[in-house]
């Protein structure tokens, strides 16, 4: 029998090599046209005109060598320091997604869906080839479609939505961006943490409240939007960074729910107001964090107490009118 002790099978135990440590890093692309399949590839050089035979490598090359493709394959990047090297990598040029979406509103093109399908859309409508997708544009009496002074068709409008948003789905999305994974955050995403939540509070205000008419007309809809999106804000405002770089998307927010509660505030009953004035409070006192002064909201905030202070004194007359109270009995 042999005996190995109590710790003589540990090292024999923890010699292995952890399982996939031997794992290759995968080759970095090149160009965009790498990433793509061989059918998608397939696709882009029909449309352009070109042979479509060849193993992968082939059709890569010829996409990057001919003149109508070879503007899409290369990808933007913003210079950065490397990880592994902690050299400076220097930026590089490209046609980024928002260029080949202004390529395509030129051209009267839809512009929805991937990098891929607009790039097909565009070599299809340059070349002749196949149906691509057409935006829908204005056209005039006599059926024509009406274009700008550049030429280009202009797009329909489509009619602003008036329908009511789930308020747990706008609280959701803030919550998203408040509880992004952060392991990977460079110093300036720290910095601008607080700052993208507050733009991103102050797109869905707009978006929601006054794009879709609630706030003309004077609905109380509006104010439940405000109350929505600040509730994520007001309630984990610990998991917030760069608060003190967030001042101007800040007052944005501000001023925004000063302007909803002006234009709604008439049409709020007394229940209704004590409700929303404890939240408003709430966000006055938090948004103070950032840089907004706590006087911001006090105009506001006296529309509420007025009307509440003048119930109060209409209670505490009737208590003391000995006619009322004779009533009461």
């Amino acid at each position: 029998m042999f005996d190995f002790g109590m710790y003589g099978m540990i090292p024999a135990m923890y010699s292995r090599k952890a399982k996939g440590s031997t794992k290759k890093r995968k080759p970095k692309k090149e160009n965009w046209f790498e990433r793509l399949t061989v059918d998608q590839m397939k696709d882009l050089l029909k449309a352009s005109r070109q042979t479509v035979s060849g193993t992968k490598a082939e059709l890569v090359a010829r996409l990057m060598a001919n003149e109508n493709t070879s503007s899409y394959g290369a990808e933007a990047r913003a210079g950065t320091i490397s990880r592994v090297t902690l050299e400076w990598v220097g930026h590089q040029e490209g046609k980024t997604l928002d260029d080949i979406k202004a390529e395509c509103r030129n051209k009267g093109l839809q512009v929805s869906g991937t990098k891929y399908d607009l790039v097909l859309r565009l070599l299809q409508a340059t070349h002749g080839v196949g149906t691509p997708k057409r935006a829908a544009v204005e056209v005039s009496s006599t059926g024509a479609p009406i274009v700008d002074a550049s030429g280009a068709p202009v797009p329909k409008k489509r009619k602003a939505s008036t329908k009511t948003p789930d308020m747990d789905k706008l609280s959701e999305r803030i919550k998203k961006k408040i509880f992004q994974d952060s392991s990977k955050w460079s110093n300036q995403k720290f910095k601008d943490h607080a700052s993208d939540v507050f733009s991103a509070c102050a797109n869905i205000i707009q978006k929601e409240a006054f794009d879709k008419g609630f706030v003309e007309r004077k609905d109380l809809t509006a104010l439940d939007i405000c109350e929505a999106v600040f509730e994520p804000i007001v309630s984990n405002e610990s998991r917030l960074s760069g608060q003190g770089y967030a001042s101007c998307s800040a007052y944005m927010c501000a001023d925004l729910v000063k302007e909803v509660i002006r234009a709604v505030g008439s049409q709020m009953s007394l229940e209704t107001i004590a409700v929303h004035r404890e939240w408003i409070n709430e966000v006055r006192g938090s948004l103070s964090a950032y840089g907004v002064d706590s006087f911001e909201l006090d105009d506001e905030l006296n529309m509420f107490e007025a009307p509440l202070l003048e119930q109060e004194d209409e209670d505490l007359s009737e208590e003391g009118n000995p006619c009322r109270q004779l009533e009461v009995q």
